[in-house]
């Protein structure tokens, strides 16, 4: 059975143009038992078809996030993550 467990890291402003957007950040642990196969399928939207289906996320190496083409706002909230797994103070 799939294990989660969330922490709240805090709170992220970010202003783009006129528009304000304040971000409640939390982590989320996921532990997968060996039977968790439903975690990797996702199905095609426009068929429904699985053996079609192409997953929409990728794991990425955190030291390949420098060149994730990450958005100002989505660093913000990865900056504050890494900052609070290396101990770091933030807001």
């Amino acid at each position: 059975k799939t294990k989660t467990k969330t922490k709240p890291l805090g709170e992220i402003v970010h202003v783009f143009s006129h528009v304000r957007q304040t971000m409640k950040v939390e982590l989320v642990s996921v532990e997968l038992s060996p039977t968790d196969d439903g975690f990797f399928v996702n199905i095609n939207a426009r068929s429904g078809d699985v053996s079609s289906a192409t997953p929409e996320w990728k794991w990425v190496a955190e030291d390949d996030m420098a060149d994730a083409g990450l958005t100002s706002g989505v660093r913000k909230v990865y900056d504050l993550v890494v900052g609070k797994k290396n101990g770091k103070c933030g807001k």
